[in-house]
C-alpha cells in the first residue's frame, strides 16, 4: 500500500502515516527499510505492508518512493573537537583569568596544579599552555598581555599519565619529549651517545624504589638528565615547562609529591631556576599530594577549573564556527549550551553531529535535533540502557520518571516526594542508592541532577512512550 507521512517525531521514533485507504497507520523507525540512521520527513511518499495488530494498525516493511527530501550525507571538515583536547588556540574560548593567572606564574618561573571535574577542560588548558610558553602568542595578544618585551620561548616537554603508570614512566617520557625536542634521534643508543643519558638506567632503578618514597637515584638521574639537557640546546632556550597531564592515574603508592619536591630543590640549588612544572588531575588530586608530602601546596600553585559560564560555551560555539561558513540559530545555540551541563565535551559533541547533519550552512531546529537523536539513540544508547537497567528497580523506576519530567533540571527529595507521592525517606533511600551508582550526582548541600544531562532526554523517549 502508499501513503504519505503526516506525522512523524523524530526523537521519540515513531509517527503516522496515512495511507490510499485513508486509515491512519503507526510507524516506528524500526519499521523502515534500510540500515543506519532513520527517519521520516512530514510528506514524503511511502511504500508499506498494512498490517492489523491488538493496538490497531500499522505500516510495516515501509520504504520512502518520494518527494523523499533528505539530501545524501556531505563529508566536510568539522569544527567541533569532541573527543580530543581543544590543541588550536583560535578555538580554545573563555578560561581567561585561569590563562593570566598561568601565564603570570610561568613567566616568574612557578609551577602550577590545574584541577577540576573529568571533562571540565583540564587538558586543553594544559596544551594551549605548553603552546603559549612555546612561543605561540594568539591567547597573548587575545588577553592584551602586556610581556615587557619578553619572548617566549621554552622548551616544553610533556606525558600523560596511564592507569599503572609510575614516576619512572614519566621521568623516561620527559626525557625523550625533550630530546625529541632537541631534535635527538629517539633511538636509545644514539640518545646514549649524544645526550650522555643511559635510559634502560630506570629500569634498575625502578626495582629498587621504596614504596611511597622517591627514589634519591630516580632523582639524581633526573636532574643529571636535564643539566645535560639544558647542555645540548645551545641557548635555544629561555626556560623549560614540564607538563604531567592525568595525574590521577599514576599507580597507587607512587609518591609523586615528594619526587617532584626533591627534584625541584635538586634544580633549584643547581641554579636552575627558570623551569616550572605544570601538573594536571581530577578534583581532590591537591589533597592527595598534600597527603604525600606536607611541603607541596608551597612549591605549587592550585588553578581550579570550574564549570564554564554561558558566554564561555557561547564563545567555544562561536570561535568554532568562526572557521567555517555556518551559522547557528540563536534558539539553537541555547538549548546546546543548557544541555552542556556548563562542560566544554557536551558543546562540541552536539555541535559537532549538528554541523555533521546540516546542508544548508545554517544550523536550526532539525539539524539539532537530528544530532541529538542520533548522539543518544546510536552514540549512546547502550550506555543508556546499562545505565536504565541498573537503576530502574522497584519503585526507583518512578523516581527516575519524576526526574525525567521535573519541570527544572536540578531537584530535590521533597519535590521527589511531593511528585511521586512516596514517603520521604523512600525517596532517600533511592537516592542514595543512584548517587552511589553514579547516576545522579550531589548539584548543592539538597539539591541533585543526573550526571549526564542527556541521560534525562532518554528517559523521557524510554519512560514516557
Amino acid at each position: 500500500m502508499r501513503g504519505a507521512v503526516v506525522r512523524y517525531n523524530e526523537f521519540r521514533g515513531y509517527g503516522f502515516v496515512k495511507g490510499d485507504d485513508d486509515n491512519d497507520y503507526f510507524v516506528h523507525w524500526s519499521f523502515i527499510e534500510g540500515s543506519g540512521y532513520k527517519y521520516l520527513n512530514i510528506g514524503d511518499i511511502v511504500e508499506f505492508i498494512p498490517e492489523k495488530v491488538p493496538k490497531g494498525l500499522e505500516a510495516r516493511n515501509l520504504t520512502v518512493i518520494g518527494p523523499d527530501h533528505r539530501t545524501q550525507l556531505r563529508l566536510k571538515p568539522n569544527p567541533f573537537t569532541p573527543q580530543q583536547p581543544m590543541t588550536d588556540p583560535n578555538k580554545f574560548a573563555g578560561r581567561e583569568a585561569a590563562i593570566a593567572n598561568a601565564i603570570d606564574c610561568i613567566f616568574n618561573h612557578k609551577n602550577l596544579l590545574i584541577t577540576g571535574e573529568r571533562g571540565i577542560g583540564k587538558s586543553s588548558l594544559a596544551f594551549q599552555l605548553a603552546y603559549l610558553a612555546g612561543g605561540e602568542k594568539i591567547l597573548l595578544e587575545r588577553l592584551n598581555v602586556d610581556a615587557g618585551g619578553y619572548e617566549f620561548e621554552y622548551l616544553c616537554p610533556g606525558h600523560r599519565c596511564i592507569p599503572g603508570h609510575n614516576i619512572s614512566n614519566i621521568v623516561e617520557s620527559l626525557i625523550m619529549s625533550s630530546a625529541n625536542e632537541l631534535g635527538i634521534s629517539l633511538d636509545y643508543d644514539k640518545i646514549v651517545t649524544e645526550l650522555g643519558i643511559d635510559l634502560k638506567f630506570i629500569k634498575a632503578i625502578q626495582k629498587i624504589e621504596e614504596e611511597n618514597k622517591p627514589s634519591t637515584e630516580l632523582v639524581s638521574f633526573f636532574v643529571d638528565a636535564i643539566e645535560r639537557i639544558y647542555s645540548k640546546s645551545g641557548g635555544r632556550f629561555n626556560g623549560v615547562l614540564f607538563i604531567i597531564d592525568e595525574i590521577d592515574c599514576l599507580h597507587n603508592g607512587e609518591n609523586l609529591a615528594a619526587f617532584l619536591k626533591a627534584a625541584i630543590e635538586s634544580l633549584k640549588y643547581k641554579s636552575y631556576t627558570n623551569i616550572s612544572i605544570i601538573l594536571a588531575g581530577v578534583t581532590g588530586t591537591l589533597t592527595e599530594l598534600i597527603l604525600q608530602h606536607k611541603s607541596f601546596s608551597r612549591l605549587f600553585e592550585n588553578i581550579e577549573l570550574k564549570r564554564m559560564t554561558e558566554s564561555e560555551l557561547a564563545e567555544i560555539i562561536s570561535r568554532s564556527l568562526d572557521s567555517t561558513d555556518t551559522t547557528m540559530e540563536t534558539e539553537v545555540k541555547r538549548d546546546i549550551i543548557t544541555l552542556s551541563d556548563r562542560f566544554p565535551e557536551p558543546i562540541h559533541l552536539i555541535g559537532y553531529h549538528s554541523f555533521r547533519f546540516d546542508n544548508d550552512k545554517n544550523i536550526d531546529r532539525r539539524d539539532f535535533n537530528r544530532a541529538l537523536n542520533f548522539i543518544i539513540r546510536e552514540l549512546k544508547k547502550q550506555e543508556f540502557d546499562n545505565l536504565y537497567s541498573i537503576a530502574k528497580e522497584g519503585p526507583a523506576n518512578e523516581i527516575l520518571k519524576a526526574i525525567a519530567f521535573y519541570k527544572e533540571n536540578e531537584f530535590t527529595i521533597s519535590a521527589l516526594s511531593e511528585s511521586t507521592d512516596m514517603h520521604s525517606d523512600v525517596v532517600s533511600g533511592i537516592i542514595g542508592n543512584l548517587l552511589e551508582k553514579e547516576i545522579i550526582i550531589r548539584f548543592k548541600q539538597k539539591v541533585f541532577r543526573l550526571k549526564d544531562p542527556l541521560f534525562r532526554i532518554y528517559l523521557k523517549w524510554v519512560i514516557g512512550r
